[in-house]
């Protein structure tokens, strides 16, 4: 499983609100992902799933 850490609504770096974004994940139940997105300390993720 592939991620990336991103901040958004900021031009500055480690500003923001940080987002995580799930790439290359086969579909999943919804409580996995909501365990994803809590053990990376985030309020939201996103998941790109295949």
């Amino acid at each position: 499983m592939r991620y990336y850490h991103v901040d958004v609504f900021s031009k500055k770096p480690f500003s923001g609100n940080g987002l995580t974004v799930f790439t290359e994940i086969e579909k999943t139940d919804k409580s996995f992902m909501q365990m994803l997105t809590q053990e990376m300390r985030q309020f939201e993720s996103i998941f790109y799933i295949i």
